[in-house]
């Protein structure tokens, strides 16, 4: 799926959650650019996630809201 919305080449990336949970997809994102993943499984299985972290990752985002600041 990353690979098909990679096919797309978008310039912007938009995950769809509530601002007050902005530090914490934050460090969920920085720890996946460590190799490290969600201890808990329903992080793990987010749509956030499962399609946005890595497409963020395969055009190297460096933070998930970078285009909003």
């Amino acid at each position: 799926m990353v690979t098909k919305l990679a096919q797309f080449h978008p310039d912007k990336i938009f995950p769809e959650f509530s601002a007050k949970f902005q530090p914490t997809w934050d460090s969920i994102y920085n720890d996946n650019l460590q190799g490290k993943e969600p201890v808990v499984e329903k992080t793990r299985a987010h749509a956030i996630f499962q399609l946005g972290m890595p497409t963020a990752k395969l055009f190297e985002v460096i933070d998930l809201d970078q285009e909003l600041n």
